[in-house]
C-alpha cells in the first residue's frame, strides 16, 4: 500500500445546513495531504441551504465533488450514488454532523497496512454540538456512521442496501 493512497471521503447529506460547514472544517484539519483525497458529498434533495454551502466550498476546494440526488429514498442510496463517482483506493464514510479526529485517516489506514486482508475498519465519531442551549446536543453522545473499506473489497461484496 502506498504511504498516501488516494482516498474518497463519502458523506450523504440532506438538510444539514446547521452542521456541514463545521464538519468540513474538521475534515480540513485531518492530517492527510489534500492532493491525495476527494470528498464526495451526496445530497439527497436538501430543501435548506446545504447545496449552496457545498457549492460555496467547492470554489476554494476543488477536491469536493457534489452528487445531487432529488427524491433520494435513503442515506444508503445516497452513499451508493457517491460510490459511482468515487475514485479512491480506500473509501471513507462519515456523516455531515460528525467531527473526525485529526488522525482519523492515518489511524484507519494503519490497520490496512498491517493486514491487507482486512475488509473494513470502523471507529467512533461524536455528533457536533452546534447549539449549546439544546439539551439533546449538550448531553447526548451518539455513535455515528464512520467506516473505511478498500475499494476492491467493497465493490466485490456489494453496496449499501437502498
Amino acid at each position: 500500500m502506498p504511504s498516501t493512497p488516494f482516498i474518497s471521503i463519502i458523506i450523504p447529506v440532506k438538510n444539514f445546513e446547521r452542521t456541514i460547514e463545521k464538519t468540513f472544517e474538521y475534515l480540513l484539519n485531518v492530517d492527510y495531504p489534500h492532493q491525495s483525497w476527494e470528498w464526495v458529498i451526496a445530497d439527497g434533495g436538501s430543501q435548506d441551504r446545504t447545496v449552496d454551502i457545498i457549492k460555496s466550498w467547492q470554489k476554494n476546494y476543488p477536491f469536493i465533488k457534489l452528487v445531487e440526488i432529488p427524491n433520494c429514498p435513503s442515506p444508503g442510496y445516497a452513499r451508493n450514488k457517491a460510490l459511482e463517482v468515487a475514485k479512491g483506493e480506500f473509501l471513507f464514510f462519515t456523516d455531515a454532523d460528525c467531527a473526525p479526529a485529526k488522525n482519523w485517516v492515518t489511524e484507519m489506514l494503519r490497520h490496512f497496512a498491517k493486514d491487507p486482508k482486512i475488509a473494513a475498519v470502523g471507529g467512533e465519531v461524536y455528533t457536533l454540538k452546534v447549539d449549546p442551549t439544546n439539551l439533546v446536543e449538550a448531553w447526548c453522545q451518539h455513535f455515528r456512521f464512520n467506516m473505511v473499506s478498500p475499494r476492491y473489497g467493497f465493490i466485490k461484496e456489494g453496496y449499501f442496501p437502498d
